[in-house]
């Protein structure tokens, strides 16, 4: 094979671009925006945005001003994370009201992930080709911001082709986790992916709300990893249109935009504004659903969870064990019932949902790739077994048997360029299992499934740190699968004394897992839970939230 040199040279040429173009936006942001933070500027960044809103529109702040204190502190966070792809201080403030405004979300800053389209500026989901290529036009969900009155700041830094659970391309660089931003022996914590910029953001003191996509966990796992609060809606809640995923057609797994926040009040605030703002007048992929308030807390009922203690192919580490039985030990103190639950053939859901991504061969995601560009290792590995020759493909599937890699053989076996005809049919496998898990919630009369987010903390980051974590995310991307509504919040730390390794991996996967899975490097780090509820109920998953944290407090 001829390397194309010409290629990788115009990749080079391209990411020292870009970096240059970046360093030459911090560099040119307003004056005001320079100097650190102040007393008043974490006043107002510390301050729950119903609050921010409410002092914009009564006058007490102006969104200048508010605008000022969360754009110190996001490039303070950026500075600690390199968590930041584009600087839109400039560009941000919304003309000052001539009387006190009556906009649902006047003055607010809010930041988003680099793959929503805001006009003038790159989405380039980390690629070197879609840079310098600015959006023509804004988003249907950044139309929908501006006309609410809010205030977009920034766009956050994502991995190459999104499908990463770590943050690195080659165009903007590693982002790291806050909570490893500290001098230390260890090196610095992965912040999660795809939305790890966002997270790193929020997490490192630079925003209070901000907006993440999620096509197998990747708004979900960064709130894990980084200590923040997330709810995946199920599609057709949030918008999508003017959104640049990598697999632009791919519908046998959708992705979808959802926010994230620094505490639960704000997430839920958040989500009831931009639902009374009627989305589907904005993105016709929007159901026509009005915010319905749930209060299990205020109601005093008592629920129903099963507990989804593994995927069936990765168990969990004993941080995030411990972080699930506890609040399971906890929710049957406040009276609540606990069960255990099993989500029917879920290893075969995890191969057939890596199936439908990559049901092209992995040609949208290769084609615009120039050659020497960092991709994911374990992605790169999963493209390659897509193109081996039958025979290799034949021999290396028995040699996985043989080692007692039965999931990974099966996985490798299934993935090849797909007729039209055997995408159908996975699709209507898919569409059977929803229908299955469906039943067996409803025999078992559960109200929500609780789970760990990941089974693993966030580990050290590193360019072979996606490849550990890429195939263990059965925890989130099942939910993808099915198109459930699930949020993740903080519950518990890493605490090397409690959480050491006890367990022999069983299968590959989980192998490489505990193989980054280190104590003492990790200490401290925030271990989150995940409640999932059906398509559709992201108030009940909000509600279900609440009355978690309310038995941890």
């Amino acid at each position: 094979m001829i390397y194309n040199w010409y290629s990788y040279y115009t990749h080079t040429s391209i990411w020292k671009r870009k970096r240059a173009a970046r360093a030459h936006q911090l560099a040119s942001v307003p004056p005001e925006f320079r100097a650190p933070p102040d007393g008043d500027d974490t006043e107002i960044v510390s301050t729950p945005i119903s609050q921010i809103v409410t002092h914009a529109q009564s006058g007490l702040w102006s969104p200048s001003r508010i605008l000022r204190a969360f754009g110190r502190h996001a490039l303070a966070a950026h500075r600690a994370t390199n968590c930041l792809s584009e600087i839109l201080l400039s560009s941000s403030v919304p003309p000052s009201a001539p009387t006190p405004t009556t906009l649902p979300l006047y003055g607010l800053p809010v930041s988003l992930k680099d793959s929503i389209d805001v006009a003038g500026y790159d989405s380039t989901n980390g690629y070197s080709v879609a840079a310098f290529r600015p959006a023509r036009a804004d988003s249907a969900l950044v139309r929908l911001l501006k006309d609410a009155g809010a205030q977009v700041y920034v766009k956050t830094n994502v991995p190459t082709t999104l499908l990463s659970f770590d943050t690195r391309n080659d165009l903007h660089g590693a982002t790291t986790n806050p909570h490893s931003s500290i001098p230390s022996p260890h090196p610095p914590l992965a912040p999660g992916g795809s939305s790890g910029g966002e997270a790193a953001l929020i997490a490192g003191g630079g925003g209070r709300i901000g907006i993440g996509t999620d096509i197998a966990g990747s708004v979900r796992v960064p709130a894990h990893f980084c200590g923040i609060y997330s709810v995946r809606g199920a599609c057709g809640r949030f918008p999508r249109a003017g959104i640049q995923g990598s697999l632009p057609g791919q519908e046998g797994v959708l992705g979808i935009a959802s926010p994230m926040a620094r505490t639960l009040d704000d997430l839920e605030w958040f989500w009831r504004r931009v639902v009374e703002c009627e989305p589907w007048k904005y993105d016709t992929s929007c159901n026509v659903i009005p915010w319905r308030p749930v209060d299990y807390l205020g109601e005093g009922r008592k629920l129903k969870f099963g507990v989804m203690w593994d995927d069936g192919l990765v168990r969990p580490t004993p941080a995030c064990r411990r972080a699930l039985s506890e609040t399971v030990d906890r929710l049957r103190k406040a009276g609540h019932e606990v069960v255990d639950f099993v989500v029917p053939d879920a290893p075969q859901a995890l191969i057939v949902g890596w199936t439908l991504l990559l049901a092209d061969g992995g040609v949208t995601i290769t084609s615009r790739l120039h050659a020497g560009e960092f991709v994911e290792p374990g992605l790169l590995s999963l493209l390659k077994a897509l193109h081996l020759p039958s025979l290799i493909k034949r021999l290396y599937v028995a040699y996985l048997r043989w080692r007692g890699d039965g999931w990974y053989a099966d996985l490798v076996q299934s993935l090849s360029t797909k007729s039209v005809a055997e995408l159908w049919q996975l699709v209507a496998w898919r569409n059977g299992w929803r229908q299955r898990v469906q039943d067996a919630l409803d025999g078992a009369a559960l109200d929500f499934v609780l789970c760990a987010p990941n089974p693993s903390p966030a580990p050290v980051g590193g360019p072979n740190t996606g490849k550990a974590l890429l195939l263990a995310c059965g925890d989130t991307f099942l939910w993808n699968i099915l198109d459930y509504s699930a949020g993740v919040l903080p519950v518990s730390a890493v605490d090397p004394a409690l959480d050491a390794a006890t367990l022999e991996p069983k299968n590959v996967v989980e192998r490489r897992l505990y193989n980054v899975y280190d104590t003492k490097a990790m200490s401290g780090a925030p271990v989150g839970v995940q409640v999932v509820g059906r398509r559709l109920e992201e108030e009940k998953v909000l509600a279900a939230m609440r009355v978690i944290q309310d038995v941890w407090k």
